[in-house]
């Protein structure tokens, strides 16, 4: 019998901050390899792991962890790396209507960032 072939594909952000709220940092550097080929079945073959992220611009910590993570996976065979980008966008304040940055009652931030494209890049 043939077996079937398997591709994983992986939302990095959402599998991140769903790690972080879980279990505070036990698993942050989970190996996705090693995680797929445990998920798949004896008649299933691992072809790929699709890894879908964004990289953070800031603070320069994180950036450097993202990064060292990103090249680890990259060093897997089956892992493929999959980059989106973030769009900046300026928030209104809900109780006048202005911008937040002119609105002098406003204590939010400035710019928010929002992630584009992972979820464009999976569904292709």
């Amino acid at each position: 019998m043939n077996k079937l072939r398997v591709i994983f594909y992986i939302d990095g952000y959402n599998l991140y901050y769903g790690l972080r709220g879980y279990s505070s940092r036990k698993y942050l550097w989970l190996n996705l390899q090693k995680m797929a080929y445990y998920l798949t079945d004896q008649n299933e073959t691992l072809e790929k792991v699709k890894y879908f992220t964004t990289m953070v611009s800031d603070p320069p910590d994180k950036v450097k962890r993202q990064v060292r993570y990103i090249d680890a996976l990259k060093t897997q065979n089956k892992i493929e790396y999959y980059e989106g980008t973030f769009i900046k966008e300026i928030k209104k304040c809900w109780a006048c209507g202005h911008p937040i940055d002119e609105c002098i009652n406003c204590k939010a931030s400035l710019v928010f960032t929002r992630e584009k494209k992972t979820d464009v890049n999976i569904g292709c």
